[in-house]
């Protein structure tokens, strides 16, 4: 008998809760399509602190990869996660 598959991570934890409103922000403006240098203009920072801020989203919120990040914010999957606070 097989047992328990792996764990997915659960996005609304506490990972997500300790996201920064900046990574937030990036994570947002990743899944509406702008691209890394459009982020790092619209927020007056380099493309460099922008990749940190998605590498320690990433990170938190236990997303091995950019490509499994993009096609989890393109699902919505990560919608409850990255939703301003009210």
């Amino acid at each position: 008998m097989p047992g328990p598959g792996p764990k997915l991570p659960t996005f609304g934890g506490d990972g997500a809760k300790r996201l920064t409103p900046a990574e937030r922000a990036i994570l947002r403006a990743l899944r509406d399509g702008q691209t890394l240098s459009q982020i790092a203009a619209d927020l007056k920072r380099s493309e460099l602190t922008i990749r940190t801020h998605i590498r320690n989203a990433r990170a938190k919120l236990e997303i091995r990869g950019t490509h499994e990040l993009r096609r989890l914010l393109h699902a919505g999957d990560l919608d409850d996660a990255i939703a301003e606070p009210d």
